[in-house]
C-alpha cells in the first residue's frame, strides 16, 4: 500500500499495477508465488518510471528548441539556456544531444543559417545585417559558417536564388 501510495503519480489510471494487488496477494499460496508477484510488479513499476523520465527529458529537448528558434538572433550560450530551464549545462547538453541527436550548438547553428538563407532572397540587405540579424557579429565568421553549412558563400547563394 505504501509503494503504491508512493508510485501513484507515475502511472496512468488503467496500467496501475496495484489495481488487485490484494485479490492477487490472497490467492498465492506459496512464498514463490508472492515472490513472483513482487517481482512482476516490481519489474512493471521500474518500466514505468523509466518511460516518464523519457517523457520528461523529451520535454526539456523541445522547451531548449523553443529557446533556441525564439532566440537564435541574440547571442545565445549554453548557460543562458541552461539557467531558463533550471538544469546544468551539461545535463541539458545531454539531454538535448540524446533526444535530437544534435548538439545545442548545431541546433542553434541550423536555425541561423536557415533564417540566414530565407534573408538572404532580400537582395536589399547586405551581408553584415543578414550576420547580425541571425546573431553573429562578425561578418567573416557568419560567411565561413554560412560556407561550411550550405557548400557556398552567402553571395554565390544568393545569386543561385
Amino acid at each position: 500500500t505504501a509503494v503504491e501510495q508512493h508510485f501513484a503519480g507515475a502511472f496512468k489510471e488503467q496500467h496501475r499495477p496495484f489495481n488487485s494487488e490484494w485479490i492477487i496477494m490472497n490467492d498465492c499460496t506459496t512464498l514463490e508465488e508472492i515472490e513472483a508477484h513482487i517481482l512482476h510488479v516490481c519489474s512493471t513499476l521500474a518500466m514505468a518510471l523509466a518511460d516518464k523520465d523519457k517523457d520528461r527529458h523529451q520535454h526539456v529537448a523541445r522547451h531548449v528548441q523553443e529557446i533556441i528558434d525564439r532566440s537564435y538572433s541574440t547571442s545565445l550560450t549554453v548557460e543562458e539556456i541552461a539557467k531558463e530551464v533550471y538544469l546544468s549545462p551539461n545535463y541539458i547538453r545531454s539531454i538535448f544531444k540524446d533526444k535530437t541527436g544534435k548538439t545545442i550548438l548545431e541546433a542553434i547553428t541550423d536555425r541561423r543559417m536557415e533564417r540566414a538563407s530565407m534573408l538572404l532572397s532580400d537582395k536589399s540587405l547586405k551581408i553584415h545585417e543578414v550576420a547580425g540579424r541571425v546573431g553573429y557579429e562578425n561578418v567573416s565568421y557568419f560567411c565561413s559558417v554560412f560556407q561550411r553549412t550550405t557548400g557556398m558563400t552567402p553571395n554565390h547563394y544568393r545569386k543561385q536564388i
